[in-house]
C-alpha cells in the first residue's frame, strides 16, 4: 500500500495564508477564495496529514508544532519553485546552463573571480550562481544536491564526495618584531602555541 503523501500546492498555498495572516478570513482575501473554501482546503489537509496543523480561536488561529512544520517545509517547496522557475526561464532566454557554487572565502576572495572570468568567456551563455560557505556547508551542499561544484580546504572531511587538489594558498603570519616566531625565519606554529 503506497502511504506516500501527496500535497496539492493550492491548498499548501492557502495554508500558508492562513499561517501568515493568522486569520481565514484575511487569507481568503489575500488569495481571493471563499473563506469556506479556505476552511475546506485546511481540514482536508489535517486529514491528509492525520493531525491538528490549527487551533481556531475566537479571534484568529495558532499554529501547532505540526502547523509550524508544515508552514516551514511548504515555504521551502515554494522557494523551490521559485529557484526552479527562474532557471526554467533562463533556458527560454537563451541560457545554456546553469551553475551553482559553494564556496569558502578564501577561493572566493583569491582564485575563484579569475576562473569563473575565463569560463564565461568561453561559454557566456552560463548562468553561474557562487554562495560563500563555510568549509562543511560547502561539503553538505554537495551531498544534498543544493551545490553542482564546491570549494573548500583540504582539512574539511568530505567523506561520500570525490574531490582533487586545485590551488594552494600560502598563509602568513603577522606577530611584533619581538614576539618569539617574529624572531624566526620560519614559524612553527605549534611549538610556539600559547
Amino acid at each position: 500500500m503506497d502511504k506516500t503523501m501527496r500535497f496539492d500546492l493550492v491548498s499548501l498555498s492557502l495554508f500558508v495564508a492562513v499561517a501568515e495572516t493568522q486569520n481565514l478570513t484575511h487569507a481568503a482575501r489575500r488569495k481571493h477564495t471563499a473563506v469556506s473554501a479556505v476552511s475546506k482546503r485546511i481540514a482536508e489537509l489535517e486529514q491528509q496529514v492525520g493531525t491538528q496543523l490549527m487551533l481556531r480561536l475566537p479571534r484568529g488561529i495558532t499554529l501547532t508544532p505540526a502547523g509550524h512544520s508544515l508552514l516551514y517545509h511548504a515555504r521551502q517547496v515554494f522557494r523551490n519553485l521559485e529557484k526552479m522557475e527562474e532557471e526554467l526561464s533562463d533556458y527560454a532566454a537563451g541560457i545554456r546552463g546553469h551553475i551553482r557554487i559553494y564556496t569558502i572565502s578564501a577561493a572566493l576572495m583569491n582564485h575563484l573571480p579569475r576562473v569563473v572570468s575565463d569560463y564565461l568567456s568561453l561559454y557566456p551563455q552560463t548562468d553561474i550562481e557562487i554562495e560563500e560557505q563555510t568549509g562543511m556547508n560547502v561539503v553538505q551542499g554537495l551531498l544534498a544536491g543544493e551545490a553542482d561544484v564546491g570549494f573548500f580546504s583540504s582539512w574539511t572531511p568530505a567523506a561520500g564526495i570525490v574531490f582533487w587538489p586545485w590551488q594552494h594558498d600560502l598563509l602568513s603570519v603577522l606577530v611584533w618584531p619581538d614576539h618569539p616566531p617574529g624572531r624566526a625565519q620560519r614559524a612553527d606554529l605549534c611549538r610556539h602555541r600559547q
